[in-house]
């Protein structure tokens, strides 16, 4: 966390939102208050932007049966509510495109009553700031689209975390259990602690089709070892197998689970790992009922 203040002289000064992200023109702009997807647990924004920190751009974006007063080349800063008044800095982004396509014919997992969307690209300049700026603000408005000049002077920073908000710390080998979106998060963001974990460990893993339920075991003992090896399936989705390439990249996305089986020490032999990962196709009969192929 970086501090804010550095005695109590310094804490009486305000740090306000734009005291950082140093927007001259907010004509073009607008804030994106988001208190929830609905009532279901699983719909809470923050554990969706946990899981995947895209996702909250889905529904920044959503246009519904009328617009939402977005159109092209508008900037929109978008506000997770943490607890309270406190809300979470998660995107700037601008409007490309205005959308007359059900939004299920663009992804396929969305419910199609959500009709029609917005297209956007994150604003490069601001993106440093994603997922690690506080701010504390009480919204009294039941609008949760705003004007900022109405509302940003009232906008007080009161945490930059160090950390991407997102950020997972490692859990240990024998308790790594993540989706695709997860493992996609820790390896764009190049995630320190979990590259230092992975990339020195040779091994063998599980991927796990929560749908189907079928499993494809694999090992890892190349390159940066188990990190090289995922950050193929983050890249492409089958990182190269058969039984995978079949599979379109979207239903791998929503569906597979990744986990390690084994770890051995980096100098093991890839004789070794060779034994250890046939071992586990038979133990898990993946050859059978699975996805392993060979």
């Amino acid at each position: 966390m970086i501090p804010l203040c550095v005695n109590m002289v310094d804490c009486k000064i305000m740090i306000k939102l734009n005291d950082i992200l140093t927007i001259d023109d907010f004509s073009d702009f607008r804030i994106r208050f988001v208190l929830s997807w609905g009532n279901e647990s699983e719909q809470n924004p923050l554990e969706r932007y946990r899981n995947d920190p895209d996702d909250p751009m889905r529904h920044y974006l959503w246009k519904g049966n009328k617009a939402t007063g977005f159109k092209v080349g508008t900037k929109v800063i978008g506000l997770i509510r943490l607890a309270g008044d406190n809300w979470l800095l998660t995107h700037v982004l601008e409007i490309t495109a205005v959308n007359d396509v059900p939004i299920a014919a663009a992804l396929p997992t969305i419910d199609e009553q959500l009709n029609y969307w917005y297209n956007a690209e994150p604003m490069e300049k601001f993106t440093k700031f994603f997922g690690r700026v506080i701010v504390n603000f009480h919204n009294t408005s039941q609008n949760l689209i705003r004007r900022p000049e109405t509302v940003i002077d009232a906008m007080e920073v009161v945490e930059i975390l160090s950390n991407n908000f997102s950020d997972r710390d490692f859990p240990g080998y024998a308790n790594v259990t993540i989706t695709w979106y997860q493992l996609h998060q820790i390896i764009s963001r190049n995630n320190r602690e979990w590259r230092t974990a992975l990339q020195n460990q040779k091994g063998i893993y599980l991927i796990t089709d929560t749908h189907s339920g079928k499993q494809y075991v694999g090992s890892a003992y190349g390159e940066e070892m188990i990190w090289g090896r995922w950050q193929a399936y983050v890249l492409t989705g089958h990182g190269g197998n058969e039984a995978l390439k079949k599979l379109p990249f979207e239903y791998i996305k929503q569906h597979f689970q990744y986990s390690i089986l084994e770890i051995a020490d980096g100098k093991s032999s890839d004789k070794y790992i060779f034994e250890r990962e046939n071992w586990w196709k038979r133990a898990l009969l993946t050859r059978t009922f699975g996805y392993n192929m060979n």
